[in-house]
């Protein structure tokens, strides 16, 4: 078998729209934060100006954390990743923000599992160490997704 290379990144409107996003909560969760002087009420729920503040600073928080992994998710859209179907393998980038490839060999996959969720869909990969989810709007378009698909199943023997 000739090896198959598919470009797997997040898209980089995706990781644009997302830091855009979050950077615009925390932002405003910031504003809320800083010029804060009355008390809130959630659901019936009273909270005096202190507790106020500190949920904003909490919300703040994780927006931060959001707008972070969104930031480092944007960047890892401009860097070169592949699954790659060798003669013996697939090569799988362990995640979108580490450069670690992992290397699963052909006989060590045990079932192949397509998925889909609310319009999105993946490929699961169970193999002897555990399963790898790969997930259709990684790659550059469907017609790629399908032929990993198809070539995959195609290879591998349970």
């Amino acid at each position: 078998m000739e090896e198959k290379i598919y470009p797997y990144k997040q898209k980089a409107w995706v990781g644009l729209f997302s830091t855009l996003l979050s950077g615009s909560i925390a932002y405003f969760l910031l504003q809320m934060g800083i010029t804060n002087n009355r008390g809130l009420i959630i659901n019936g729920s009273r909270l005096t100006s202190q507790e106020a503040t500190t949920l904003y600073w909490l919300l703040l928080l994780i927006s931060a954390i959001a707008l972070i992994y969104s930031l480092l998710g944007f960047i890892s859209s401009f860097s070169d990743r592949f699954i790659i179907l060798s003669q013996d393998s697939l090569s799988f980038p362990k995640s979108i923000l580490t450069k670690n490839v992992v290397r699963i060999p052909y006989r060590s996959i045990k079932q192949l599992q397509l998925e889909q969720v609310q319009g999105n869909r993946f490929l699961h990969v169970h193999h002897t160490k555990g399963k790898i989810s790969i997930p259709e709007h990684m790659l550059p378009n469907k017609t790629a997704f399908e032929d990993l698909c198809y070539t995959l199943s195609s290879i591998v023997d349970f």
